[in-house]
């Protein structure tokens, strides 16, 4: 059972977590690295913290915004407590609504979009985080790329098709590539281009508002 610590404390050992498996990902990111970015000794680490594998999620809750002593306290099963962590329904109240509807009553694309961009921005340093995680982490990358992402291109999927119902969208030749599309531009702009070597100064007011109308007008029906 891990040591009570103080909040403080528990927030620098997450946060210095974070930027170690963010930089190196989760094999080669030593416990001992982590220790002297949170300025503890590594014996002092384990006091606070049972496994390397906790102190992945307690960086997945700053990547979050959230407090990480849930994670040095519980014990949990990893991957089904990333999965939950990392799926969007929340924050996708008309993505969700709209696929599950009977084609009535479907938003307009501009209003998913933004949805979508809004709900990918707010998750960007976690999604970083897993990504570089899932290189070296075959269960992480099959738990990320083969459920997760596919999940969210599907309900984009039947959103794209139920517009197209209601003559909102234009014909799409496929319809899935076109949500993949979709969610990769809002990925880049989003998340990725913090990491390109000018991408990361556009502004990130004018990428939001760019994506949204560059999307929105190119399957929106005229």
């Amino acid at each position: 059972m891990s040591r009570r610590a103080s909040p403080d404390r528990r927030r620098q050992i997450a946060q210095a977590a974070l930027e170690a498996f963010s930089a190196s990902g989760f094999r080669r990111t030593q416990v001992s690295e982590i220790a002297k970015l949170a300025g503890v000794a590594p014996g002092t680490l384990y006091l606070y913290t049972a496994s390397k594998e906790t102190l992945f999620l307690a960086a997945l809750h700053i990547a979050l915004g959230e407090q990480p002593d849930q994670a040095f306290e519980d014990e949990q099963n990893l991957l089904e407590t990333i999965s939950v962590k990392l799926t969007l329904s929340k924050g996708l109240p008309s993505l969700f609504q709209a696929s599950r509807s009977d084609g009535y009553g479907v938003p307009p694309l501009e209003v998913i979009v933004e949805e979508v961009y809004d709900a990918v921005d707010r998750v960007a340093p976690a999604i970083r985080l897993v990504e570089r995680c899932a290189q070296d982490w075959p269960e992480l990358a099959a738990l990320f790329y083969a459920e997760l992402r596919p999940q969210l291109i599907q309900i984009l999927t039947s959103y794209l098709a139920k517009g197209i119902e209601a003559g909102l969208l234009r014909p799409i030749p496929d319809l899935p590539l076109a949500a993949r599309l979709i969610l990769e531009t809002i990925a880049w702009f989003a998340i990725h281009r913090h990491g390109d070597a000018d991408g990361r100064f556009f502004d990130s007011v004018a990428a939001r508002a760019t994506v949204i109308d560059a999307l929105t007008h190119a399957y929106a029906s005229h």
